[in-house]
């Protein structure tokens, strides 16, 4: 009995130590796009407020979705692991893919509604690991 008590609390420090290296990754991730928010993307949508290709409303919205989404980083990092380890391992492959897209979103910076669009995704599967939605 002891035996498989060890064996199974072994397999639980492996599970949470997969977790935590997901985790890791995905923040490391989301660090480089906020650098890429807080630079590119504002001055783009900045110079397209400017020129009045985007409303002031859409201004202010890129700048909501950029807070919630360092709020949802924040949870993320601040999570804890015990509880979030079968979320985060369930809906990593839907995390990584909505990163990708958001990524290329801002490489391109050629439509402000679909990098909006695509924070918003990110935020929404973030909330749906830490358990916010």
């Amino acid at each position: 009995m002891g035996t498989t008590r060890k064996a199974g609390a072994t397999l639980l420090v492996e599970r949470l130590e997969s977790a935590d290296e997901i985790r890791q990754a995905r923040l490391a991730t989301l660090k480089e796009i906020e650098r890429a928010l807080d630079f590119e993307v504002y001055n783009k949508f900045k110079d397209d407020l400017d020129a009045k290709v985007i409303t002031r409303e859409q201004f202010d919205e890129f700048r909501n979705e950029g807070k919630m989404l360092y709020v949802a980083e924040l949870k993320l990092r601040g999570a804890d692991l015990n509880r979030i380890a079968s979320q985060l391992e369930s809906l990593n492959p839907q995390l990584e893919t909505a990163i990708e897209k958001l990524s290329e979103e801002i490489s391109a910076l050629n439509n402000t509604v679909s990098i909006l669009s695509a924070i918003g995704r990110v935020i929404d599967i973030i909330a749906r690991i830490v358990g916010l939605a």
